[in-house]
Formats: C-alpha cells, sequence, structure tokens
C-alpha cells in the first residue's frame, strides 16, 4: 500500500509540475520578468537623477537666499546675467587665440623677423 501512496504522490507532482510549466509558458512569465527587470533599472537611475536634482535645487534655493541677504552680490550677479556695466566701467575682453597667432606676438618672433 505504502508503495501505490508514493508513486501517486510522484505522478501527482509531475502533473503539477507540468502544468506550471505550460501556465508560464503561456503567460511569457519569463519575458515579463525581463520587463520588470529593466523596468527597476529604470526607476534605480531615475531615482539617482532624482537625488542629484533635489541636491541641486537645495543648493540653487541656498544660493538664493544668499543673494538676498548681500545686495553687492546680487547686483554682481545681475550684472553679470544682463551683461551690465557701471557708467565709466571698461570692459576688457580676451579672447582666447590660435598658437600660430600667439607665436607670431612673440618677442622671440618679432625679433627673428626684424619687427620691434
Amino acid at each position: 500500500m505504502y508503495g501505490g501512496t508514493a508513486r501517486w504522490y510522484w505522478i501527482v507532482l509531475l502533473v503539477v509540475c507540468g502544468v506550471v510549466a505550460l501556465y508560464a509558458e503561456r503567460r511569457n512569465l519569463a519575458g515579463k520578468y525581463a520587463q520588470w527587470q529593466a523596468s527597476e533599472d529604470t526607476v534605480q537611475a531615475q531615482r539617482q537623477r532624482l537625488e542629484k536634482l533635489v541636491k541641486e535645487r537645495d543648493r540653487l534655493r541656498e544660493k538664493v537666499v544668499d543673494l538676498n541677504n548681500d545686495p553687492v552680490e546680487l547686483e554682481a550677479a545681475i550684472r553679470r546675467s544682463k551683461k551690465l556695466v557701471r557708467e565709466g566701467e571698461t570692459i576688457y575682453r580676451i579672447e582666447p587665440g590660435t598658437a600660430d597667432s600667439a607665436e607670431r606676438r612673440s618677442p622671440m618672433a618679432l625679433e627673428r623677423s626684424g619687427r620691434h
């Protein structure tokens, strides 16, 4: 009697495993799990981005408070952003040149060319 009961347990176990495997295949559970895994990675990346943005927001809020408390810094920030100058101020703009133009203007190059 014991041998027959054990055999039925094995048969039922195999049938249940077969039904579960068929269900998983029909429902594409492996594909859905892969999609879920990819969405979890995306969520994690977005959380990290959100954390960076919150830190940036807090830094900018602190800067706004500092600007509101310091009128000189506020004026300087406005002048920089709007490119404003005070009456009588002289603005010097230094533009980067090429290595060739710097070579031509160097004292050594002027001596070699005979121009001073």
